[in-house]
C-alpha cells in the first residue's frame, strides 16, 4: 500500500490488521476490493508510522549533532593539550641542550686547567 501524501511503501502487516479484521469489514485484503473508509485508515496509519519514523529521524539528528559538538569540543582540548606539551618539550629540550653544552665546555675547557693545579692533599702539605 502507498501513501498518496508521503509515498511510504507498506504491507497490511505492518499496520497490524489481520484478515479478521478485514473479513469484519466485509472485504479481504487480498481481493483488492477495499473502500475509502479503509483506504484512508490505511493511509492515516501509514501517514502516522512516517511521522514515527520522522520523529525517531530526528531524535537521532539532534543526537549526532550533540555527539559532533561533544568531539569538536574534545578535538578542541587535545589540540590545546598538544600545543602545551610541544611547549614543554622546547623547553625541556632547550635546558637540555643548555646542560650538554655545559658539560661541554666542563669536561674540555676547564678540566685541562684543573688538571695543572695541585691536588688538595698537596697544597695541605701531606
Amino acid at each position: 500500500m502507498v501513501c498518496h501524501q508521503c509515498g511510504f511503501l507498506s504491507g497490511y502487516s505492518t499496520f497490524a490488521l489481520s484478515d479478521q479484521t478485514w473479513s469484519s469489514a466485509g472485504t479481504n485484503p487480498s481481493s483488492g476490493r477495499c473502500t475509502q473508509t479503509e483506504t484512508s485508515l490505511l493511509c492515516h496509519v501509514s501517514m502516522s508510522s512516517c511521522m514515527n519514523c520522522v520523529c525517531s529521524l530526528e531524535g537521532e539528528v539532534r543526537q549526532i549533532d550533540a555527539s559532533l559538538e561533544s568531539l569538536k569540543q574534545k578535538l578542541s582540548e587535545a589540540r590545546s593539550s598538544l600545543s602545551h606539551l610541544e611547549e614543554s618539550r622546547m623547553a625541556l629540550e632547550k635546558d637540555i641542550n643548555c646542560k650538554t653544552n655545559s658539560l661541554f665546555i666542563e669536561r674540555e675547557k676547564c678540566m685541562i686547567h684543573r688538571k695543572r693545579y695541585p691536588t688538595l692533599s698537596v697544597l695541605s702539605g701531606y
